[in-house]
């Protein structure tokens, strides 16, 4: 069984599976790879054969706000590093991680305005805010059931409601816009 995940460089997304036996498929194109710790930021890596001397910088990038009450490992996690000198960041999600994006909602860009998106198939419950409200984050904006359970979707980031796509009652499908929010 491999482990899965999604990593995001450059804006551009690879696919990355970590198989049995030191292999690795990126993408669908499997490599084999080893990776030994020198110290606390030193690493080298090893990709077929070819040496990689990784510099792990402490920093981290684009780390949730507190108020959510979410952790970066809910979100997935940023990393600066350095390979052979050249710097990259790179955006690591897993399968939960991806999800929580979503559910939290996408920006459209030069807009300003945030779309609340359905994570998943289900049934409004209930709509916690009204049109024009300002929202602070971690605000609950709409609970939806699925499988039987009651979610609560909160805000990400503060602003104010723009629009409301649903009402209490109706079914929705995963990726239906939810809530728009112009953001703050």
């Amino acid at each position: 069984m491999s482990k899965t995940f999604t990593a995001t460089l450059e804006d551009k997304s690879y696919t990355i599976s970590l198989e049995k036996d030191c292999g690795i498929a990126v993408n669908n194109r499997l490599y084999t790879w080893d990776l030994c710790q020198i110290d606390d930021a030193r690493f080298s890596l090893i990709i077929d054969g070819k040496v990689y001397p990784v510099q792990l910088h402490d920093d981290v990038k684009d780390s949730p706000p507190q108020s959510t009450g979410l952790s970066n490992d809910d979100l997935g996690s940023t990393r600066r590093f350095d390979i052979k000198g050249k710097e990259y960041t790179v955006t690591i999600d897993n399968e939960r991680s991806a999800l929580l994006k979503a559910f939290l909602g996408t920006h459209q860009p030069n807009s300003g305005v945030i779309a609340i998106r359905a994570p998943m198939p289900g049934l409004i419950v209930k709509v916690e805010v009204v049109i024009g409200q300002e929202i602070k984050a971690g605000q609950g904006l709409i609970v939806l059931e699925a499988m039987k359970m009651e979610n609560e979707i909160k805000a990400l980031h503060p602003g104010k409601i723009q629009a409301i796509h649903v009402t209490p009652k109706k079914a929705v499908e995963k990726g239906e816009t939810l809530i728009s929010i112009l953001q703050g």
